[in-house]
Parts: C-alpha cells; sequence; structure tokens
C-alpha cells in the first residue's frame, strides 16, 4: 500500500494525527475525510492515491500492509489512528463485530424505512385483533402488504417489542 513510504510522508501523515489522545484512547485523524467518515491522505505526487488514514497508520505500526482484509477499530471510532486500536479481520469479522456491538442499521436507521418505531406495536397490536387484513394495514400506513408482512411475523423490526407478542403473526 504505502511501498515508498519516506520520511516526508511520514511527517505528512503524523502531523494530521492529534498528539494527544482522547479520553478512549484515540488518535483523532484531523486531516480530510471519505464521506466525513474516515480519514484520507493522499499518497503523494501528482497521480497519488487516495489512501485510508486508519490502514496507513495500521501498515506503518507494523510493517504488514492489509492487502484485501478490513482494519477494524476496537474502538469502533473510525477517524482512530491509534494503531492499538487496530487490528487486520475478515469482512465477515467486521460484520460480525458491527452486529455483536448492535451498530447495523435497522428500522429507521435503515435509509429506505418507510416505518417509524412507533408505529410497529401498533401494526401489530392491529393485526392481532384479526379485525384488520395486512393490505388494510398497509393502506393506513402508506406501506406495501409484503412490508406489513414482515412487520407482523417479526421478519423485520425485531428489535421492537411489542406487548403479547406469543400470538401467532399469521
Amino acid at each position: 500500500m504505502i511501498e515508498n513510504c519516506n520520511q516526508t510522508f511520514l511527517n505528512r501523515f503524523w502531523s494530521k494525527v492529534s498528539k494527544n489522545p482522547d479520553d478512549n484512547g484515540c488518535l483523532i485523524w484531523l486531516g480530510s475525510r471519505v464521506n466525513g467518515r474516515y480519514g484520507k491522505i493522499s499518497s503523494g505526487g501528482r497521480f497519488g492515491l487516495m489512501l485510508l488514514a486508519h490502514r496507513v497508520a495500521y501498515e506503518i505500526a507494523t510493517g504488514i500492509d492489509p492487502g484485501n482484509l478490513k482494519v477494524l477499530h476496537s474502538c469502533d471510532n473510525p477517524i482512530c489512528c491509534n494503531p492499538a486500536h487496530l487490528s487486520l479481520g475478515s469482512s465477515l469479522d467486521n460484520s460480525q463485530d458491527m452486529v455483536s456491538k448492535n451498530r447495523q442499521s435497522k428500522g429507521e436507521r435503515v435509509p429506505s424505512a418507510k416505518l417509524k418505531s412507533d408505529s410497529i406495536p401498533q401494526i401489530r397490536a392491529l393485526y392481532a385483533t384479526g379485525g384488520y387484513s395486512q393490505k388494510a394495514i398497509a393502506l393506513m400506513f402508506g406501506v406495501s402488504q409484503g412490508t406489513i408482512f414482515r412487520v407482523v411475523t417479526g421478519e423485520t423490526w425485531k428489535h421492537i417489542q411489542s406487548p403479547n407478542r406469543s400470538e401467532s403473526a399469521l
């Protein structure tokens, strides 16, 4: 990744990292970012490559090029460049870490979500009465019947507990 790493690049890289760790021990990237999240730095020159700062920090500290592996943050701070907080892992490791820490998008955090969290117990309660079809509930909430099916069966919005979930949703 940074095969021609020289002192000029190292000085430029570390000049963009905070000198004092924050309360979590993170060394914060102060330079530019990719979509406001991960730090980035050019490898230099007219046609320099854009490199992710945490990956560069890992390689500088360990001498290991991450290649196709992910560089995971134990601190969950995408702008942290503290090598002690970084480790290598696969895409699966990264996904499992995200789920274990409950950081995955779900509910209203899913960009395509049409429903709000407070609607879910109401939808399930309406369906549980037996007085409303999934299609009728879908019309009330402006979504598809399939969306209601996934809500009442618990396929989606699993993190929202509804009272009396023991009844059959189908």
